[in-house]
């Protein structure tokens, strides 16, 4: 009887040491990685086909669908307009978008933490000028995007043309 309580104490404080838990597809061996890029990992990947969507949309003139993608934001958009409120993008948004086509945007940078996240890089795309004339722009741009609830929405964007090129 004795031999089955030591027993018993041995498997129970065998069973009290820590032990790492492992992923799916994880080795034992593999080292933790950061929590932080982790989290850093997994807001990028969700973020790229907000970028990739902004800008198909963009490109589309579809000024409907990048209206869902707002929040109520801040704009400084590619003709240099800055508009603040939803109201007001969508005047932007109607002003500049029926000139614009072929916008590419290419991520170089991105941070996230919490609820909000920022991507920056170099963007292309044709314009035309009020004279009628097409002209190819390059510019560098900023944009901080919100997570409400499941969905990233863009909450400010800027675009600086000739910084790019």
């Amino acid at each position: 009887m004795r031999s089955l309580g030591f027993l018993l104490a041995a498997v129970m404080a065998v069973g009290a040491t820590p032990v790492s838990a492992q992923l799916p597809g994880q080795s034992v061996f593999e080292g933790r990685k950061n929590p932080r890029e982790e989290v850093r990992a997994r807001a990028f990947e969700e973020i790229k086909p907000v970028l990739a969507d902004w800008s198909d949309q963009i490109s589309g003139r579809n000024r409907n669908r990048l209206d869902k993608m707002l929040m109520d934001a801040v704009l400084f958009a590619p003709l240099g307009l800055m508009a603040e409120g939803r109201a007001a993008v969508g005047d932007s948004l109607a002003g500049w978008l029926p000139r614009i086509s072929s916008y590419h945007l290419t991520p170089f940078d991105f941070d996230a933490s919490g609820n909000l996240a920022y991507a920056f890089g170099a963007l292309r795309y044709d314009r035309i000028d009020a004279d009628g004339v097409a002209k190819t722009i390059e510019a560098e741009w900023v944009m901080v995007l919100y997570l409400l609830g499941r969905s990233w929405k863009v909450r400010s964007y800027l675009e600086r043309p000739g910084a790019g090129g």
